[in-house]
This record gives structure tokens, C-alpha cells and sequence, in this order.
């Protein structure tokens, strides 16, 4: 498979909140900071305080060289699956890896 095809997996284990992870996609898809070496996860909270959604990634991204709204086209093909997925083969700045949005900063499997 060629990096940057996005193929997507989802799961029932740990799903997240569609609205709440509507607001961290829309977040990082407006934002020019850089994506972070550690830790490996942007994660947001809904209103109440509850309701956490995250988007978390397998390799570490060197600093400086991806952007945080390079994350928002995998985190958008996983939101209609049931908001609990994993995306394969994507690229972040120059780096190949997965990537998952779910309901925890550290992975969507079981």
C-alpha cells in the first residue's frame, strides 16, 4: 500500500464522542503548530468535562517538520465510521504511520 492512501479499520472499543471530535478535527485542521514528537496524541474534552476525543499517531513525527492540520484528512475518513478507527498508511510531514481518533490518547484496538 502507498503511504498517503488513508485506509481505515474501525472499532467498537473506545469510541469517542462524533461532536466532540467534529471540534478537535475542525482545531487541527485550522491550525499551522507544528506536530509534537511527544507526546504522540492532541486530545480534547467536551463541555461538561467528559466525552474525550483524541487523535494519537504510532511513529514519532521529527519537530519541525509536519503540521498539526496534516492530521485532519485521516481523522475526517474515520468520523462517519463510528468515531473509533484506525488509519493506515498516512503521511505527516515526512513520515509514514497510523494514526487513530478514539475516545483515548493511546490507541483505538482492544
Amino acid at each position: 500500500r502507498v503511504c498517503g492512501s488513508n485506509d481505515v479499520s474501525c472499532y467498537s472499543s473506545y469510541r469517542a464522542n462524533k461532536g466532540v471530535c467534529s471540534s478537535l478535527i475542525y482545531q487541527i485542521e485550522i491550525s499551522n503548530a507544528n506536530v509534537l514528537n511527544s507526546p504522540r496524541a492532541i486530545c480534547i474534552r467536551g463541555t461538561c468535562g467528559c466525552n474525550t476525543c483524541c487523535v494519537s499517531w504510532a511513529n514519532p513525527v521529527p519537530s519541525g517538520t509536519a503540521q498539526e492540520f496534516e492530521l485532519s484528512p485521516a481523522a475526517y475518513k474515520t468520523l462517519p465510521a463510528g468515531v473509533s478507527g484506525l488509519t493506515r498508511n498516512i503521511l505527516i510531514g515526512d513520515t509514514c504511520t497510523t494514526q487513530c481518533l478514539s475516545g483515548r490518547a493511546n490507541g483505538c484496538e482492544n
